[in-house]
């Protein structure tokens, strides 16, 4: 019996004994592997992407891909180490480094590195070799209205305002865009914005279309800064293309004008009918001469004069309103030698002067 008892403790020691070995290799395995269940490792250094770049020209095909793959997934980090390396006499080093800022860019999650592989790819498009930059515009160019959802996204996270067209197409370096988003026009900066001039970057982001930038009243901008958007969007003031930097008031009228072609005022072209004009009796072709007792001579005018109320400010606008034999008989005596009248005119004026009270609106990119 008590053999019997000795040979089941001799057992149960020699599976303790096994139990132990065999937790003891696993231990030694996985040090030797470096599979534990600690944390990853840390971010790669900048001497890891340095090695991984100088990699990119290595002979072995393998080396050259297991250092691209490295690259990319070291994102951000490893941008600034690229783009140098996408200006490399080697042909295929350059290729290999905008693929590898391409891919961060159309596929990181990190903004920061999406807007790293921007500024890089957007610089090799005027300073690297000519194959690698024209990769780069291409990359771009392909991606135009991803770049531009994103910086939509940012502008109007900072309060700013974008308008996007979406019953027209756009044309940009010749082909023409219909995006199923639409595209940025317009963009508006007022009181609100939060971004600095910092921010402004995401504007450029816009530069393939947009048109018109206005600077609202209360902007934080500074005039360098704006200076500087000048530069970085030249086609802002191309006739026929760009309507420029323009400053608004906070105040609203809601028409379009033209310069009346006589200087007496400004023609209405455009009212927008539920907009504070429309609503406050102005029509399509008056011509506004005078608002809040102050003489208006062009659009430029009326833009200045208005920018000086606020929102819910009440002032009387002065409008010359007549039929067509009016405005005919109007052009006769201020263009027809010899036909000056100063008794018929003055009545003519008299006849045609219309004043109306209008109410201010809010402006806003949207009216």
């Amino acid at each position: 019996m008590w053999m019997r008892q000795v040979r089941i403790a001799l057992l149960g020691i020699a599976a303790l004994v096994a139990a132990f070995v065999v937790a003891r290799t696993e231990d030694q395995t996985s040090v030797a592997t470096g599979s534990t269940s600690e944390a990853e490792p840390s971010a790669p250094s900048q001497a890891d992407i340095a090695r991984w770049v100088s990699e990119l020209s290595d002979t072995d095909y393998r080396t050259r891909e297991q250092a691209t793959r490295r690259l990319i997934k070291a994102e951000g980090a490893a941008v600034p180490a690229v783009r140098v390396a996408a200006g490399s006499v080697k042909l295929e080093t350059g290729l290999r480094a905008v693929a590898i800022l391409r891919t961060i860019y159309e596929t990181s999650p990190e903004l920061t590195a999406i807007n790293a592989a921007y500024e890089a790819l957007d610089a090799l498009t005027s300073s690297a070799p000519e194959s690698v930059a024209q990769q780069a515009s291409l990359i771009l160019r392909r991606n135009i209205f991803l770049e531009q959802r994103r910086a939509v996204v940012a502008i109007r996270g900072m309060k700013g305002q974008v308008r996007l067209v979406h019953d027209r197409p756009v044309f940009v370096e010749g082909e023409q865009f219909s995006p199923p988003d639409g595209w940025a026009l317009m963009v508006a900066i007022g009181k609100d914005w939060t971004g600095g001039d910092a921010g402004l970057s995401e504007i450029v982001k816009l530069k393939h279309t947009l048109r018109t930038v206005y600077l609202v009243h209360g902007h934080p901008i500074s005039a360098e800064a704006t200076a500087g958007l000048e530069l970085e969007l030249p086609q802002l003031g191309v006739p026929g293309l760009g309507t420029g930097i323009q400053t608004r008031g906070e105040a609203f009228l809601g028409v379009g004008v033209r310069d009346e072609q006589f200087g007496l005022g400004c023609e209405i072209q455009t009212v927008q009918e539920d907009g504070a004009a429309g609503l406050g009796g102005l029509m399509v072709s008056d011509i506004v001469v005078e608002i809040a007792a102050r003489p208006v001579r062009k659009g430029e005018d009326l833009i200045s004069i208005i920018g000086t109320f606020q929102p819910g400010d009440e002032v009387d606008i002065v409008v010359l309103r007549g039929d067509h034999a009016d405005r005919f008989l109007m052009e006769d005596l201020l263009i027809r030698p010899g036909g000056f009248s100063p008794l018929l005119s003055i009545g003519l004026l008299q006849k045609m002067r219309t004043v109306k009270s209008v109410t201010l609106g809010q402006w806003s990119i949207d009216n």
